[in-house]
Formats: structure tokens, C-alpha cells, sequence
């Protein structure tokens, strides 16, 4: 196993980008070791290889530290720039949290969550919508276990966590709508995540990281069942969008206290240029104020 470090700016916000990024979690394909506070996941890499990695975080260091399986030993440095942008790592924290003043103040080391597939961010967003973090998270689960590939290399510390591939565009585009609606998926969404998936497989849209981020969202909200939350949430942690407000989210309209639309984005004017953050800081609020009344 090969190991690879990557050093960031402190302050870092571990605990919350480990609380996320469990709570998004498709079982099988991802797994938070909140004691250790790890992430791994498999990957399929290119070429038709496939593994799966672990990171980790050394705050006495500022480093992340990565396991790379052997398989994927070789593709080291296309690894290393997937986890830069998965996890934030080269933003300066302090620079940010000096715009965004009291909204970040008690959290300045606070990232943007990325993401290692932009097909699975895009369908996992499309299950989302309109419900709970745990709902959205147990079909996209569903969804891996009847479309993922299995996968059996994993580590004998990870053997029962890791033991299922994302789902690929092409598997999903020759699904049918029943194969769907069977796991308990609305037609509207099913409909959604076939309509992407078929454009994904065909190469109509590219889900990558050098994507232009306003034509990406226009492809998207030409499919149908997808609107501007979906593509601007898509886009904001695909493309690494420092500058996005998703001012139609309600938990942001009940975290900012302002529900009118328009009032809020001239709120969000004094957080330029980095509005996404913004965001995340609101969305934590939101949770910080549901635990507390739980």
C-alpha cells in the first residue's frame, strides 16, 4: 500500500467534514471511521483498474494522509488531486472566514465538501431532493446495492465496510423505471436519474472537474426533473464553485432567518467571493440548532 501526503492551511474543520461526509455515505461504497476520523471508499480508476483508498488527518502535521490500494498505486497523482479537491485542501481558511466575519467565527476552519464521481454526486443530489440527509442516503444505498459491482479487494480492516462499486451511467441508463420505483424511488426521480444517466453514457454531459460550471448547470436543467437547486448544488461541489449561493435551499432561508428570495442573495452580497462557504456555515447552524432541540 502506498501512502501519500497532502498539507493544507490550518485551521481545519476535521470533525464537520468527517459529520458530512458520514451522513451522505453510501454504505458499501464509503465508510467514516469516526474514532480514527478516516474516509475510505472504493474508486474505479482509469483504465479499468479499481481499489480503494483511505484518508486521514494529521492535525499536529496539517496533513491529510492517504492509503492507496496497490492496484491504484500507479495512479498516484491523478489520487492526489481528486482528495486536493475532495477535501478542500488548498483554500486558505483564514482569508475566508475574515470575508464571511461572524457567520464563521465559530467554525474558521470550515471546507467544501468535493466529491471522487460526478455521476454519484449528480444522481445522489436527484434522491435528495425534497427530503431528509437520511432518506436521500438510504436510496442512494438501495440504488448501489441492486446497480454497483461488487468488490472484493478491500483490506481486512474495511472487508465488511467497502464491498460495493458506485453505480456507472451506463449501468443505470439501461435500467428500467420499474427497477427503480421496486426500491421505494418516486417516478420523478426515477425518471430524472435515467434521463442523466442515459446523456452521461452517450457523452452529452460531462461530469467532470473541467466542466464550465454555467454550462453544466444548463445542460442539467434541460433534463428533466432537475431544476436550479439540483444543478447549483451539483455544480458548487463538482467544480469546487467558491462563489455559489443556493439562495432556494430551505434550510439556508430558515438558517439566515430571511425566507424572500431576493432579500437573501443581497444579504449573501457581502460574503463575495466566497458564498459557498457561506452556505456550509448556514447549513451547519441548521444542524447545530436540530441537535440541540433533539
Amino acid at each position: 500500500m502506498d501512502l501519500i501526503e497532502i498539507a493544507y492551511k490550518p485551521p481545519y474543520d476535521w470533525r464537520t467534514m468527517m459529520s458530512f461526509l458520514e451522513s451522505h455515505a453510501v454504505a458499501g461504497v464509503e465508510v467514516v471511521d469516526r474514532p480514527n476520523g478516516c474516509y475510505s471508499r472504493t474508486l474505479l480508476g482509469a483504465g479499468g483498474t479499481s481499489g480503494w483508498l483511505s484518508v486521514c488527518n494529521n492535525e499536529q502535521s496539517s496533513r491529510l494522509i492517504i492509503t492507496v490500494s496497490p492496484a491504484l498505486a500507479a495512479q498516484a497523482s491523478s489520487i492526489t488531486a481528486l482528495v486536493r479537491r475532495a477535501f478542500d485542501t488548498d483554500v486558505d481558511p483564514l482569508a475566508i472566514s475574515a470575508q464571511l466575519g461572524p457567520l464563521a467565527a465559530a467554525n474558521p476552519g470550515l471546507r467544501l465538501p468535493g466529491v471522487f464521481d460526478g455521476f454519484e454526486l449528480a444522481v445522489r443530489t436527484i434522491l435528495g431532493q425534497q427530503v431528509t440527509v437520511r432518506a436521500g442516503t438510504t436510496m442512494a444505498t438501495r440504488l448501489a446495492r441492486k446497480f454497483g459491482e461488487p468488490f472484493t479487494a478491500a483490506p481486512p480492516g474495511l472487508a465488511l465496510a467497502l464491498d460495493l462499486f458506485t453505480p456507472t451511467a451506463m449501468r443505470l441508463a439501461a435500467a428500467s423505471l420499474e427497477d427503480f420505483t421496486s426500491l421505494g424511488i418516486i417516478q420523478s426521480r426515477a425518471r430524472a436519474i435515467m434521463a442523466l444517466a442515459a446523456a452521461v453514457a452517450d457523452g452529452r454531459i460531462s461530469l467532470t472537474v473541467d466542466s464550465d460550471a454555467e454550462l453544466l448547470a444548463e445542460q442539467l436543467k434541460s433534463l428533466p426533473g432537475i431544476g436550479e437547486w439540483t444543478a447549483q448544488f451539483v455544480t458548487m461541489r463538482l467544480l469546487a464553485v467558491a462563489d455559489s449561493f443556493p439562495s432556494r435551499d430551505l434550510v439556508i432561508k430558515k438558517a439566515a432567518g430571511e425566507t424572500d428570495e431576493k432579500i437573501l442573495l443581497a444579504m449573501a452580497e457581502k460574503w463575495r467571493p466566497w458564498r459557498s462557504y457561506a452556505a456550509m456555515h448556514l447549513w451547519k447552524s441548521a444542524a447545530k440548532s436540530l441537535n440541540r432541540r433533539d
